[in-house]
């Protein structure tokens, strides 16, 4: 059971670095300049930046699924260090969108952020550290499909969500309400 509880929470960093990539992804040119607004006097490393991301987080996806101990290191790494650029960025850019999920959902540049990543970090660490000398099995396959399921069903709830939020929707389901 614990090698499964292992890969379960590895599973969840997977899918949590899924749709931080995705979101990238989807709304690249807001991520880009979100990243080119933090760095105006670093091109170079904000073009960097805008690539090694995506990368380092489709890495963490993959690890995450194949070899979840390594994956929970991966994350734990990441996430560290995403919890130090916010701590950094917060004191010039604090209140900015970061752009983290792309249009998937928004966060601020601030000190709940970095503290949102510093948890998520240590959590990923300890279960990872809890477990080190366990035998850890990759997740069964029930067990991923239940979680693309449900990873599917909060990205269809997030859409909505900013679907709702378009005016031109908004007034729509108005006109609906009215009329019935």
């Amino acid at each position: 059971m614990p090698g499964e509880f292992v890969a379960l929470v590895a599973a969840v960093y997977g899918f949590f670095f899924g749709f931080a990539l995705l979101g990238k992804i989807d709304a690249w040119r807001s991520w880009s300049r979100a990243i080119t607004a933090f760095l105006p006097a670093q091109p170079g490393i904000a073009a960097a930046t805008r690539v090694s991301v995506p990368l380092a987080e489709a890495f963490v996806v993959v690890l995450a699924f194949a070899y979840p101990k390594l994956g929970l290191l991966a994350a734990g790494g990441l996430l560290a260090t995403f919890a130090a650029v916010v701590a950094v960025l917060n004191t010039q850019h604090q209140g900015a969108a970061c752009n983290c999920f792309g249009a998937v959902t928004s966060s601020k540049i601030g000190r709940p952020l970095a503290i949102r990543n510093f948890i998520a970090a240590s959590v990923a660490i300890a279960v990872l550290v809890g477990n080190w000398n366990r035998e850890v099995a990759r997740l069964p396959t029930v067990g991923i499909t239940a979680l693309i399921l449900l990873a599917l069903l909060l990205l269809v709830a997030s859409e909505f969500k900013s679907l709702r939020q378009i005016e031109v929707f908004r007034v729509g389901a108005e006109n609906i309400r009215e009329e019935t």
